[in-house]
């Protein structure tokens, strides 16, 4: 995992435009609260060991707030309304129980405990359940890795995910760790 991704060196994330580049020749990059279009990309979410479909079930309002970013210095407003559910990028390999507490440490403000696991799913397998991954760092958080996952159903018609919806993504995840 790049240390500076890991530790959240929010200089390195950002450029002037506020794209999140990824890849050492910089010709992978993101924008804020806009579709990850990189089908290989890895996201994660935790959960018990075997993810269940419900861990998608939009609730609260957290799950519902919509995310706004905005660019001090230009005034750019980056907005997801959309509701779904948490989850982060993963730029690692070979997970093992460090980068698992530190995964959980930095996403959740927590310790990790024996019951977190990583689940892994890359964009395109995401996409091929009906669901889409955008980017939505939460900097006051200082969280420059967080991702909403949003179902299809809920972009076209505005409605929450069904159960086959949860179904699907659910199956799309492997737990690595």
């Amino acid at each position: 995992m790049n240390e500076r991704l890991r530790y959240n060196y929010a200089d390195f994330l950002q450029s002037f435009d506020r794209r999140l580049f990824y890849d050492t020749a910089k010709s992978k990059s993101l924008t804020p609260c806009a579709r990850i279009e990189d089908p290989d990309l890895l996201v994660g979410v935790f959960s018990a060991s075997i993810l269940k479909p419900a861990r998608f079930r939009v609730r609260g309002a957290r799950d519902r707030q919509p995310i706004t970013l905005i660019d001090t210095t230009s005034g750019t407003v980056f907005q997801v309304t959309h509701p779904g559910k948490s989850a982060f990028i993963y730029f690692g390999q070979d997970p093992d129980k460090q980068i698992l507490g530190d995964l959980v440490k930095q996403s959740l403000n927590r310790q990790a405990t024996r019951d977190d696991h990583l689940h892994l799913a890359t964009v395109g397998w995401i996409e091929e359940s009906g669901w889409q991954a955008w980017w939505t760092p939460l900097p006051d958080s200082e969280n420059w890795v967080h991702v909403r996952l949003i179902a299809n159903r809920t972009i076209e018609t505005g409605n929450d995910p069904q159960e086959e919806d949860l179904n699907a993504l659910s199956q799309v995840f492997i737990k690595a760790l």
